[in-house]
């Protein structure tokens, strides 16, 4: 990452003052189903709120989320997802199976991505398992679970004949404005620039789990092998090219946590 872009914005004093979280409304007209795809623990949740909040409109989901409903995501189970701004999955197949018109994009880099969804397996939304514990998931999910990643990209991008918006997670907390007004944009929605303001100023959401630089990074070393490492550097790779013939794009998908991880190791360098 750019040191020099990773600036976090500010939003102006004026237009978020009076900010409060919007409670969400199903839309009064039918439309268009847009899926919200990512691979699990790549940042979906956080999205749907950030979604919900820019646009005072509820998301749903493929599935079904006691929790999610019970905090924050009120028509998470809703079947009328034609009135709902966007519907999450991790799964290719929903595209057709519920008829989306768009798709968003949603990608993380693998290694925390992984991490994040063995925790989840664990400890749901906003618990922290221990590091052995991990270690035992990823060992237990991880050769489905890096196939399935690179899948979801692959069959999005070349599977899917409508309109498609890439976000990359690991860059939106420091381009979160323009990311903000290119899902605006994308979905068809009319926002303001207080919409905006008041999405930045509540943009934690009620699922976050607190962790330092220096705990992720251990935890990250401890809880893959090499050849896990190698595997997921290589999906990577294809991913990065799937992406940038396809769109002509500037992306890198691993980004600071691929060089920092694999420096580490020695892996950039066999």
């Amino acid at each position: 990452m750019d040191k020099r872009r990773a600036k976090l914005y500010l939003p102006s004093m004026d237009n978020a003052q009076g900010c409060k979280e919007k409670e969400v409304r199903l839309s009064s007209y039918t439309r268009p189903v847009i899926g919200l795809m990512s691979f699990p623990g790549s940042g979906n949740t956080w999205t749907r709120h950030l979604i919900q909040q820019m646009s005072g409109l509820a998301t749903s989901s493929c599935y079904c989320d006691d929790m999610l409903r019970s905090n924050g995501f009120p028509f998470e189970c809703h079947h009328e997802l034609f009135k709902t701004i966007v519907v999450k999955t991790h799964e290719f197949k929903h595209a057709q199976e519920y008829n989306f018109e768009k798709i968003i994009l949603l990608i993380r880099n693998p290694y925390d991505a992984i991490l994040s969804y063995a925790n989840y397996l664990k400890r749901r939304h906003t618990g922290t398992a221990s590091t052995f514990e991990l270690k035992q998931v990823v060992r237990g999910i991880f050769n489905h679970s890096i196939k399935w990643y690179g899948d979801l990209v692959d069959q999005t991008i070349h599977h899917f004949n409508g309109p498609v918006l890439v976000l990359q997670f690991d860059s939106m907390k420091t381009e979160m404005v323009r990311t903000l007004w290119k899902i605006a944009k994308f979905i068809n929605i009319n926002v303001t620039q207080k919409d905006i303001d008041c999405t930045m100023r509540l943009q934690e959401g009620n699922f976050h789990r607190n962790m330092t630089d220096k705990q992720h990074f251990y935890i990250l070393k401890e809880v893959y092998t090499k050849e896990m490492l190698m595997q997921m550097r290589d999906t990577v790779n294809k991913a990065n090219v799937i992406l940038r013939e396809a769109y002509n794009m500037d992306i890198d998908i691993g980004g600071e946590t691929e060089q920092r991880l694999l420096t580490n190791t020695s892996i950039l360098q066999s």
